[in-house]
């Protein structure tokens, strides 16, 4: 019924998935959800995670790109039928695949914002987002 999306460096807390979709089951009329999102930088040298911030957004997103992280998202599956597929493919969309996603979903779609926060993203030396 639902699509959710995570990197092989990010995670999702316990409660990210329970949380998305008892927001979806509960609003039908909602198709797109996402949750606060902890941002850490990690220090290659030691190993460790450092808070950085959370990134919260406003309650209702109309353009999402560059905004939300594709590890906040859960939708409908419906979604993908309404598109005819999923993200863009190619060299010119990467570091921003999820944005160029969003801008086509938010044709039909704002994204709400479940009040918690149920993800990390981490930065790192590796990342495509890197912060050194």
């Amino acid at each position: 019924r639902y699509v959710y999306y995570l990197t092989c460096d990010d995670y999702y807390y316990p409660n990210h998935i329970e949380l998305l979709s008892r927001q979806l089951d509960n609003n039908p009329e909602q198709m797109i959800v996402f949750g606060k999102q902890q941002i850490l930088r990690h220090n290659d040298k030691t190993g460790v995670d450092v808070k950085h911030f959370i990134r919260e957004n406003q309650p209702i997103v109309p353009q999402a790109a560059c905004q939300i992280d594709h590890n906040q998202v859960g939708h409908r599956v419906e979604c993908l039928d309404k598109l005819n597929g999923w993200w863009e493919e190619g060299r010119q969309h990467i570091g921003a695949g999820d944005a160029a996603f969003w801008n086509k979903l938010n044709q039909y779609w704002p994204f709400y914002r479940v009040d918690a926060v149920t993800n990390v993203h981490r930065f790192h030396k590796n990342s495509i987002q890197s912060l050194e």
